[in-house]
């Protein structure tokens, strides 16, 4: 006998989306994750043992790989260069291409739509076969899907990248900063180790290197904003491993619901909420009722948004007739209240009312003027709990701290005798001032100085021994002129800013501005400090040209103006930068000008031995810096250095427009004004200097086939038609044609 019993269930079991049936979710399900064999082919000889396929995908037992697929590229030999291993239970790797330098996959998780791209790079330790590398990262062009790169490079970006060894050189970095440039990717901001080799030398010089990196695109950062790379130390490999990771947005939830008690006192509460309830609904009795619970929560909320908008909006209203009432009843209260005390009789009670009053004495010694004495009693009479200022410091901390104040760099001959002066001086300095020199992170540095002396002068100031270049204020010193492999951390600056600026669309104005106050405001510092190589000069223009005119990598665009053209004062006819040789030359004048005057007081006494520089004569075993300010006696007069003063101080800018051989134009006020949108001033000054790229002109570099104005289609494309002779100008300017 069969008997039929119906079966209500409170819940509903879990279903699947991917293949719709019952009881098990995404993660779970068998449709999400087929396996595929590739079996290893059959050798023809026996003997050929060594022989791998390119490519090996094994899914295997269950038991023994937990549901992992791994692939894993060889170059013939029998160590894999790059494995890349991955559970397909939950995600699936779709391999697009494979080399022995990168494999570049497409990833999906399991249950979501959106799909990215992983590259994973082991480098070739040939810079010739590094190219390929580069090549290839160029090929893939600009993905529209989320990117990200990482892996081994065996390549580094920039000269701070390495610490110990043979320093980094301009050609090592070529290669990878050209591929950058192409503003595919950008670097992904990680944290922890910076150095991820070192060479694991317990005995002899240890190096480290950046060789690892991580690459992503702008639309990586949209779809992951919550992703961080982390570099690693491990203690078996020679390398850092590096864990990337997405974490989940800590975004707020809804709000949880709760009944208000003022709520049923709302006119329209119990229609709304009898007419949600009796709303048919399907389900069981549990069910139901949950499904009515639900859809009445959402009817009470909508019908306290109307009412406590409306309360919201008649509240703003009210608060803002009262202020604008306030505002004018103030100024006539005001004015009514001292119209009657300046008209009363008791007026002259007002006067006492303000407080006492100064006598005579005490004004004058509140314009007494102070010394610095008075301000030191003033600051280290100040309990240490209290705050002299606003910054939340209070006084015991500067009383603290003020053995920090400064740094200074102290020089003298390398004998004994001399230390033991500026010993003595500066403890006379330290028991006057209270100031004392921090050991811990002072140095002294020696040059050409004998090792018995040297030790003795050791035992004598009790500090360390530096070791070159000095790093003074963030800047390295080095013992020697500036060579160009020193200037690295120039170009390291601007490399960074372009490669950031690159993968942006930014118009010519946008550029232009971004030279003027980024680009050349690092270079202008770094002149104004120290004689820069001129190799160093000219390379940072040729990178401040390539930007302006939107050269990407290896693909030039075309020069809208000469580089010389550009760097003219504004009121010359160029865009007001300054060109690197002659800027250069202007700063190393003020060194001139001041030595000429007298006014470094050390290097008149030491370096010129009193003479004047005009007629001091050089000698072998003068410094290459001070030769270089020698040599600017035969290219500067002294009319020039007059005309450069302005106000008894000289003006570099005045100067360099005096190295400037040109005329004047009459257009620089109209096209730099202020009011003027600074695209359009970008595209009048190319108007002005004829420098539009018509068609007339395009035809030149590009093959074009028909030259007429598109608008007209009656004569050739030129700058002169444009503007005067088509019939719609005629129409813009005149109003007929």
């Amino acid at each position: 006998m069969l008997v039929e019993q119906l079966v209500e269930y409170e819940w509903l079991p879990s279903k699947c989306l991917a293949c719709g049936n019952l009881g098990h979710v995404v993660a779970n399900c068998n449709k999400e994750k087929p396996k595929v064999w590739k079996k290893k082919q059959p050798s023809d000889f026996k003997e050929d043992k060594k022989e791998v396929p390119n490519q090996e995908t094994i899914t295997g037992d269950e038991k023994n790989l937990n549901n992992r697929c791994e692939t894993a590229t060889e170059t013939g030999e029998e160590k894999a260069e790059i494995m890349i291993i991955w559970q397909d239970k939950f995600v699936q790797v779709e391999i697009l291409d494979e080399d022995t330098q990168l494999v570049h996959c497409r990833v999906k998780s399991s249950g979501q739509k959106v799909s990215f791209f992983i590259t994973v790079v082991y480098g070739s330790n040939s810079m010739d076969e590094r190219r390929n590398l580069w090549h290839k990262l160029e090929g893939y062009g600009l993905l529209h899907e989320p990117w990200i790169i990482f892996g081994d490079f065996t390549a580094m970006f920039s000269f701070q990248d390495k610490n110990g060894g043979r320093p980094v050189q301009a050609k090592d970095i070529l290669d990878a900063q050209t591929w950058l440039a192409n503003g595919q990717v950008e670097e992904f901001k990680c944290s922890s180790a910076f150095y991820t080799w070192n060479n694991k030398h317990e005995v002899g010089e240890r190096i480290y290197s950046k060789l690892d990196r991580v690459f992503i695109n702008d639309i990586w950062l949209n779809a992951f904003p919550n992703a961080e790379a982390c570099f690693k130390w491990e203690t078996v490999c020679d390398h850092s491993y590096c864990l990337i990771q997405n974490h989940e947005s800590n975004k707020v939830g809804v709000k949880p619901f709760r009944f208000c008690n003022h709520w049923p006192t709302y006119p329209n509460f119990r229609r709304a909420v009898i007419s949600s309830w009796n709303r048919p609904t399907a389900g069981s009795n549990l069910e139901k009722i949950v499904k009515k619970l639900y859809r009445v929560k959402h009817t009470l909320k909508s019908l306290a948004n109307k009412k406590w908008g409306m309360l919201k909006r008649s509240t703003r209203l009210l608060k803002s007739n009262t202020a604008g009432f306030k505002r004018k009843l103030l100024p006539i209260q005001l004015t009514l209240t001292f119209k009657m005390l300046l008209m009363s009789k008791r007026r002259s009670f007002l006067l006492p009312r303000t407080g006492s009053c100064l006598s005579v004495e005490q004004q004058v010694r509140l314009i007494k003027p102070f010394t610095i004495e008075d301000v030191k009693k003033v600051m280290f009479s100040i309990p240490s709990t209290k705050s002299p200022g606003l910054d939340g410091f209070g006084s015991g901390f500067f009383k603290d701290m003020r053995s920090e104040i400064d740094d200074l760099v102290l020089f003298s001959k390398g004998n004994l005798n001399s230390m033991r002066i500026i010993q003595e001086a500066f403890s006379k300095f330290c028991n006057a001032t209270g100031l004392s020199a921090n050991k811990a992170k002072s140095q002294i540095f020696f040059g050409e100085v004998k090792d018995v002396v040297e030790r003795q002068i050791l035992d004598l100031v009790q500090m360390e021994e530096g070791s070159f270049p000095l790093k003074y204020l963030g800047v390295n010193l080095p013992s020697t002129k500036w060579k160009a492999s020193d200037c690295g951390v120039i170009l390291d600056k601007i490399n960074k800013n372009l490669n950031c600026w690159t993968s942006r669309n930014l118009s010519f104005a946008g550029r232009n501005q971004l030279i003027h106050s980024v680009l050349l405001g690092i270079r202008n510092y770094w002149i104004s400090i120290f004689l820069i190589p001129q190799k160093i000069t000219v390379a940072i223009d040729k990178s401040c040209r390539d930007f302006l005119w939107g050269k990407k990598g290896k693909i030039s665009k075309l020069h809208l103006a000469s580089w010389e053209k550009v760097c003219l004062p504004k009121k010359f006819g160029g865009k007001g930068f300054r060109e690197g040789k002659k800027w250069n030359k202007a700063l190393m004048t003020n060194f001139f000008g001041l030595y000429l005057a007298s006014r470094i007081i050390f290097g008149y006494s030491i370096n010129l031995e009193g003479q004047s520089i005009r007629n001091y004569p050089s000698k072998p075993e003068t410094s290459w810096y001070f030769k270089k300010l020698l040599n600017l006696r035969v290219a500067t007069s002294d009319y020039q250095l007059t005309f450069a003063v302005k106000g008894r101080k000289f003006s570099a800018t005045r100067f360099y427009n005096q190295l400037v051989i040109e005329n004047r134009v009459d257009y620089a006020g109209w096209v730099w004004d202020r009011l003027v949108i600074p695209k359009h001033s970008f595209v009048y000054w190319q108007l002005l200097n004829l420098r539009l790229l018509t068609r007339d002109k395009l035809i030149r570099i590009m093959p074009i086939y028909d030259i007429r104005c598109l608008v007209c289609e009656l004569k050739e494309e030129s700058h002169d038609h444009v503007l005067f002779d088509c019939l719609f100008a005629k129409l813009v300017f005149l109003g007929s044609a």
